[in-house]
């Protein structure tokens, strides 16, 4: 963050953090609020400050109350009513479609891909796929 560059953190106020996240932040727009940056970028923050506070240097951490500032992904689209959901593919032509270009890609890691068959494959949660191992597979029985 370039507005804390040569800045000794002890100089570094709650409202000087809050005015830069506040900057990226667009509470209209959901698609563009960049929320999950923010939080990101508290996290980090608040690594910074935590360590400077274990070691003494200074008593206060403030970026402690950012995350009750800045809401949640979900929170924030929920109270603008904002359904973030991705339509499924139903149309035979459009899957048909989605599985060449998947398979003509040759820009996606072979693992990516392989993992995107087998969500197709299985029907499962990305979860259990990313999770699954090979000793969970059984070829032979095609299980």
């Amino acid at each position: 963050m370039p507005n804390f560059d040569n800045k000794d953190i002890k100089t570094i106020k709650y409202s000087d953090i809050f005015a830069v996240l506040n900057a990226i932040f667009n509470p209209n727009n959901p698609r563009t609020s960049r929320l999950e940056t923010i939080h990101r970028l508290i996290n980090d923050i608040d690594k910074v400050f935590s360590l400077a506070q274990r070691d003494e240097y200074i008593t206060y951490n403030p970026s402690k109350e950012l995350h009750r500032v800045f809401p949640t992904t979900s929170r924030f689209t929920l109270d603008k009513f904002v359904d973030t959901r991705l339509p499924a593919l139903t149309d035979k032509e459009k899957i048909k479609e989605f599985i060449i270009d998947l398979k003509m890609d040759n820009k996606l890691d072979l693992s990516t891909k392989r993992a995107i068959y087998l969500q197709i494959l299985c029907v499962n949660r990305p979860f259990n796929t990313v999770s699954a191992k090979w000793s969970n597979m059984d070829l032979e029985s095609e299980i």
